[in-house]
């Protein structure tokens, strides 16, 4: 097994664990939900960055699924539709920022 043949699963399974692992560290709902916003904004940006270079995007979508798959799983002291919503809002807030006013 070679681990270029198998990388998008890896990168799956290493975001998996780090959504998983960042969600438990947070210990709060409050800090949760500021994580989760500021890793929108990450994932925001990097999409906007794949879209302009004309990249794969399923990797993407699957990196982005595990990610929030992990962290609410790990979300114990959060509510996950807070959750999805707040990483949403900073997922659109970000490639709404990037597209009209940074234009990389």
């Amino acid at each position: 097994m070679e681990i270029k043949e198998n990388i998008i699963e890896l990168m799956v399974v290493i975001l998996l664990f780090f959504g998983l692992l960042l969600s438990l560290a947070a210990g709060t709902a409050l800090l949760n939900y500021i994580i989760i916003i500021l890793c929108g904004l990450f994932f925001g940006r990097k999409f906007y960055l794949r879209k302009t270079e004309k990249k794969l995007m399923l990797a993407f979508y699957f990196s982005v699924g595990a990610f929030l798959i992990g962290y609410i799983i790990g979300g114990y002291y959060a509510n996950s539709k807070i959750i999805l919503l707040l990483f949403l809002f900073g997922f659109c807030i970000s490639y709404w920022i990037h597209a009209e006013f940074i234009k990389i």
